[in-house]
């Protein structure tokens, strides 16, 4: 067939035909080697396999550390399709083979992703060892080179797959005063009369990257806790992440939190009760968030089945792609995978 590019009409298409057929026989074994590998994690899609006290999270990483071999296979066999696939000259081919082509060149990439993000998730899920994340909540309300002010700080601890630490808090508490801290950029001090630079004003950069890191020195310094990574998202990326769950029940209050309604419920809560501005409000104002978060945690947590998995793998792919949900990583391969995705929010 590489010798018959000469017939008329099909020849390109003749000429293709061995390193289609070889793309065509590696990704099948690829998707065979990794179903074989996830097969245990698609079965704790059903409620049945999560015993009372465990949790998905858990599960989840244990099932992807098992199932590395069978994920490696996979992996060298798409990286094989790739090669195969710089042989073919897309452009000489038919109308409908080069059709066909293209939905490769969209699927081949993410499918490369997929599998990495799998290989790396057992060890950022802390199988090898604790991972401590810091959690952005910016309001895009007002506005932040990245998103939006860092209105709320998280912390996530996770060992060997359990969530073993979990706390938000009003981005205002994250400093300790009773320690010197330095001067803002120029611009800071400029615009926005900000003497000193602090946690909240910590995403001065466009660059994700950079104000990641300049918000985990500083968080770090404040709350003495070594990060692993940054996690920012908007009120955009938390809505999105809530019409993937479904309603989610907070005790306390009379509506399930939807996509629809999460904005005004934020504003809700924010909201004096008296209509005053008091010491009590000051240090309550911004509960709302953690027992959103612990509410959505313990649905996905203990109640997996109520989970769409396939939607939220899609809203998260969503979010991460309109920049909704920005990561940054210490690890340097994992880092290095996120820039390629363009997740990082880093600056081209």
């Amino acid at each position: 067939a590489s010798r018959l590019g000469w017939v008329p009409g099909v020849g390109p298409d003749l000429q293709a035909l061995p390193p289609l057929l070889d793309i065509a026989v590696d990704l099948a074994g690829a998707g065979e080697a990794a179903m074989e590998g996830l097969a245990p994690l698609l079965n704790l899609m059903d409620a049945g396999e999560v015993a009372e006290g465990e949790d998905s999270l858990s599960l989840v990483a244990h099932a992807l550390a098992n199932a590395r071999p069978q994920l490696e296979v996979a992996q060298t066999l798409m990286e094989r399709a790739a090669q195969r696939r710089a042989e073919v000259e897309a452009a000489q081919l038919s109308p409908r083979l080069a059709r066909l082509v293209e939905m490769l060149d969209r699927a081949l990439p993410l499918g490369q992703a997929g599998i990495e993000a799998a290989l790396m998730a057992p060890d950022l899920l802390g199988v090898s060892g604790p991972r401590t994340y810091l959690l952005l909540a910016q309001n895009s309300d007002e506005l932040r080179p990245t998103g939006g002010f860092i209105t709320g700080a998280g912390r996530v601890t996770i060992d060997d797959g359990d969530i073993a630490e979990f706390s938000f808090r009003d981005s205002y508490f994250v400093d300790d005063f009773s320690k010197p801290y330095g001067e803002p950029p120029a611009p800071l001090y400029e615009y926005m009369l900000s003497e000193l630079w602090l946690f909240r004003d910590a995403n001065w950069s466009p660059d994700f990257p950079t104000s990641a890191q300049k918000a985990a020195e500083l968080y770090t310094y404040g709350q003495e806790v070594e990060l692993d990574g940054v996690i920012a998202f908007d009120q955009q990326g938390a809505a999105r992440l809530i019409e993937a769950l479904g309603p989610v029940m907070m005790e306390g209050w009379d509506e399930p939190i939807t996509s629809g309604n999460f904005a005004r419920m934020v504003r809700q809560a924010w909201n004096p009760a008296t209509g005053e501005v008091t010491r009590e409000w000051v240090h309550t104002r911004k509960d709302f968030l953690n027992e959103l978060a612990q509410a959505v945690l313990e649905q996905v947590m203990r109640q997996p089945e109520t989970v769409d998995w396939f939607g939220l793998g899609q809203v998260l792919w969503q979010t991460l792609q309109e920049r909704h949900l920005l990561i940054y990583l210490e690890e340097p391969v994992a880092a290095s995978w996120l820039h390629t995705q363009g997740w990082d929010g880093g600056l081209r």
